[in-house]
């Protein structure tokens, strides 16, 4: 938020535990939530579903070491496997994923250039 002043940018964490531990009453200075930042507790496939449904667009998506769900059954909860993955990327903008885990970012990477790749 800082790096973009004249933007909104919204953090958005399903876990209202992690939110807490950012938004607590001790934050000030250097460690506040700039005033042009909205944390929210949501989930990131409904809020990209009602950013498409209201026609908005996004200038920049930036997914920061998300779950990986490392056991090959869990692997439809990646958000490469998601059934949101469309959503976000119709949204438009630049897309940055950030993850410690190499697999992850490649089947990432593949599953964006796959869904680019089909008709709409």
């Amino acid at each position: 938020a800082l790096a973009h002043p004249q933007s909104l940018v919204l953090g958005v964490d399903r876990s209202g535990d992690r939110l807490g531990r950012r938004l607590g009453p001790h934050k000030t200075g250097k460690d506040a939530v700039p005033p042009n930042a909205l944390l929210l507790r949501a989930e990131l496939a409904t809020l990209w579903r009602m950013l498409q449904m209201s026609g908005r667009r996004v200038d920049h998506h930036l997914l920061l070491y998300p779950n990986p769900y490392p056991k090959p059954r869990q692997r439809g909860r990646r958000w490469h496997f998601h059934a949101s993955l469309p959503l976000l990327l119709a949204l438009g903008g630049s897309l940055e994923v950030r993850s410690n885990w190499l697999p992850y970012l490649l089947e990432f990477r593949a599953a964006v250039q796959a869904v680019a790749a089909s008709p709409a």
